[in-house]
């Protein structure tokens, strides 16, 4: 089983939340940073996120890292998107 969260969006897109480079630890202590992606919506999580960021520094596991990556996906996101949409 894989652990992560993840998090509907009101786009019907949804972010997938976990470690930097696998599924989320079941023990806190374990953890290896975060990594945030977005998948488009109606995905199964077959083609792969839109976009993808995770820490660089696999130690940093705060919370305040965690929403740092959540804004840039996001932020990337809106970027990417074309106007009026």
């Amino acid at each position: 089983m894989n652990a992560a969260l993840e998090v509907p969006l009101e786009t019907g897109q949804h972010l997938l939340i976990t470690n930097a480079a696998d599924s989320l630890s079941w023990n806190r202590e374990e953890q290896l940073g975060w990594g945030v992606a977005l998948y488009r919506a109606s995905s199964e999580y077959d083609d792969g996120p839109v976009v993808f960021e995770c820490t660089d520094d696999n130690t940093d596991t705060s919370t305040e890292a965690l929403l740092r990556l959540v804004r840039t996906v996001l932020s990337a996101e809106t970027l990417r998107r074309p106007a009026g949409a």
